[in-house]
């Protein structure tokens, strides 16, 4: 059976980037969605991912009602991961038909969340994970640290981890 398969890029990717994976697949006869969410919007807003995952929902729900296929995301870091997630919440309350058909995620290259989420990890890791994109919303040379914003966005992370902690533990 052919397969409906839903590419989530990582933080600053663009769909150029992730052609070569959408050629692979539809050479093997699948229906392919490119999406990357904005996360650093999806970040900054409550329930973002969720919100930013709409319009691939969406589009995943009209394609399934003209041509039903089993459902794989492939979730490139931890933007893909955290969209992934999202997309398959917002399907499971809005089609069972679309979520019965999903049949499995590739997790591709995310480190993701420790099993205890500490104030170090977060101050350590998360700005060098957000930092590529930042820096290319900002029209810089994309890379994992900046002299100066590395260390305010280690320092705002911080904070928020111990201004919200019941939000870190869930992430």
């Amino acid at each position: 059976t052919p397969l409906r398969i839903a590419i989530l890029g990582w933080l600053g990717s663009r769909e150029r980037h992730l052609r070569p994976l959408r050629s692979f697949y539809e050479g093997l006869g699948a229906d392919v969605h490119v999406f990357v969410a904005d996360g650093i919007r999806a970040l900054l807003r409550h329930e973002g991912y969720r919100r930013e995952t709409q319009s691939l929902v969406d589009s995943l729900v009209r394609a399934h009602e003209s041509d039903p296929r089993p459902l794989v995301l492939h979730a490139f870091s931890n933007n893909g991961f955290w969209t992934a997630l999202a997309a398959l919440e917002e399907i499971r309350s809005r089609d069972t038909r679309l979520f019965a058909a999903f049949s499995g995620i590739v997790i591709d290259s995310a480190p993701g969340i420790p099993e205890r989420n500490t104030l170090r990890f977060t101050m350590r890791y998360m700005p060098r994970a957000m930092m590529p994109g930042l820096l290319s919303a900002m029209g810089l040379a994309p890379r994992l640290e900046h002299p100066l914003l590395t260390p305010l966005m280690a320092s705002l992370t911080g904070l928020a981890t111990v201004a919200f902690p019941s939000r870190f533990r869930a992430m």
